[in-house]
């Protein structure tokens, strides 16, 4: 979480450094701006906008300005697998926050190239941090592409055959490694100069439709915001076609299934059956993985589950409540303790999702599902245990609810979805029993 904090809020007679702060001490630095402690607004980190306080809005501005920056640099650095040390954090720091000052456009200036609206579309819109490094994710990729064409992308003249070369790269890109004898990845030599110039923290793997689509998504939001700002009257681009995202009816489990999962006999692994737990109590409440990792004590109100979805926290405040269960409420009373502010003892996500998978195999649920192949788009029949993972138990939260319900917008309230949304109907599985359901409603 970035914030923002006084320095010495004891003191009241001075004007008090305002320090940016990120997961405690060790990401804490001055913002070079400073303010009297009675000028300070503690809930809202900001300063007041008073009559007597001129400087309150000038401060606000820097702030949100080492705000962005500040969620940039997290975002970056959420690619790479070791933490970064403070010198490395606020060096990119730094070089968003003067980058974002000294290339700040105002309204008679305008964006030439890609990149440029790229960055003015970061720093103008209220984007949460998934986004935004999502987008440095895009951002890295073009740099790299614009590297191995030789070329730069001018709004003013992109073309739908560009767009569809950029294509052509991300399909590609993991061809430009190999595999060595003991099954290390390494950068061909000819290719090596891309990633000198944009590391990344792994080798780029095959890409298939799904991930093609949601990053063509992002390109044409950057580039029909830079229309809408009159950067460009070209619209040569728009002949494009992207591919289209491919999705299989969700499968999920039956509550017997859970009730099996949570019932297995785990004592010989007490490490499963504490990650077993948590999967459960994630099944109960139906949040992302994102937000369950983030959940502390605060999030518990009384005996309902209380967050902003963190995906979309930047973009809309909206505050999803979920009354929890006897089950839910049993499992967060067994890993209560008084020196721990998180629910549970999480363990990383890559190792909670491995933990699924082993735990699967012990309660023998394998029944096959059905599965889109993220590459081919081809569907593929696979072994339950072999294909779960922590998003699983949200899409049994939701299918379950859906088979009792039959109410979108009532289940989205509890999921965290819009009224409305496409993403929802992802969900919904018309199996047979509904059907059976339907079609008694019109029996003479």
């Amino acid at each position: 979480m970035i914030t923002f904090l006084l320095a010495h809020p004891e003191r009241e007679t001075s004007s008090i450094n305002i320090l940016v702060s990120f997961r405690g001490k060790k990401y804490r630095r001055s913002t070079k701006e400073s303010i009297p402690v009675k000028y300070w607004n503690q809930s809202k980190r900001r300063a007041k906008t008073t009559r007597d306080f001129t400087l309150a809005a000038d401060i606000n501005e820097a702030l949100d300005k080492w705000e962005m920056a500040a969620m940039k640099t997290v975002a970056e650095f959420k690619e790479y697998q070791t933490p970064p040390s403070s010198a490395e954090f606020f060096a990119r720091l730094d070089f968003y926050f003067y980058k974002d000052a000294d290339s700040e456009l105002d309204d008679a200036s305008v964006a030439t190239t890609f990149l440029e609206a790229l960055d003015e579309y970061l720093r103008t819109q209220r984007l949460s941090n998934l986004r935004i490094s999502s987008y440095t994710v895009l951002r890295r990729a073009i740099e790299r592409y614009q590297l191995y064409r030789h070329t730069s992308w001018q709004l003013q003249t992109l073309q739908a055959d560009d767009l569809r070369d950029f294509e052509l790269f991300l399909r590609e890109e993991h061809t430009f490694f190999q595999t060595t004898a003991n099954g290390n990845k390494v950068c061909k030599k000819r290719y090596e100069h891309l990633y000198t110039h944009v590391p990344e923290s792994r080798p780029p793997t095959e890409r298939g439709n799904n991930t093609i689509a949601a990053i063509f998504t992002k390109v044409f939001a950057v580039l029909n915001y830079a229309f809408n700002k009159g950067w460009a009257e070209n619209r040569k681009f728009r002949d494009y076609t992207p591919p289209k995202e491919i999705y299989g009816t969700p499968y999920y489990l039956t509550l017997d299934e859970v009730r099996q999962l949570y019932e297995c006999d785990l004592t010989a692994t007490p490490t499963l059956a504490v990650q077993r737990d948590i999967f459960v109590f994630q099944c109960l409440v139906g949040c992302r993985i994102g937000d369950l990792y983030r959940f502390t004590k605060n999030n518990i109100i009384g005996t309902t589950l209380e967050y902003v979805p963190y995906k979309t926290k930047e973009e809309k405040q909206r505050v999803v409540q979920v009354p929890l269960n006897a089950t839910a409420q049993a499992i967060l009373a067994k890993y209560q303790t008084p020196d721990s502010s998180t629910l549970f003892p999480f363990i990383s996500k890559q190792r909670y999702n491995d933990a699924i998978k082993e735990i699967f195999t012990k309660a023998d649920l394998t029944r096959a599902v059905i599965v889109i192949n993220p590459v081919t788009g081809e569907e593929e029949s696979v072994p339950l245990n072999t294909a779960a993972s922590s998003h699983l138990a949200r899409r049994t939260f939701i299918g379950n609810l859906y088979k009792k319900v039959k109410d979108p917008n009532l289940i989205g309230v509890l999921s965290g979805h819009t009224e409305g949304s496409r993403a929802f109907a992802r969900y919904r599985e018309i199996d047979h029993s509904m059907k059976q359901e339907l079609v008694e409603m019109i029996d003479l």
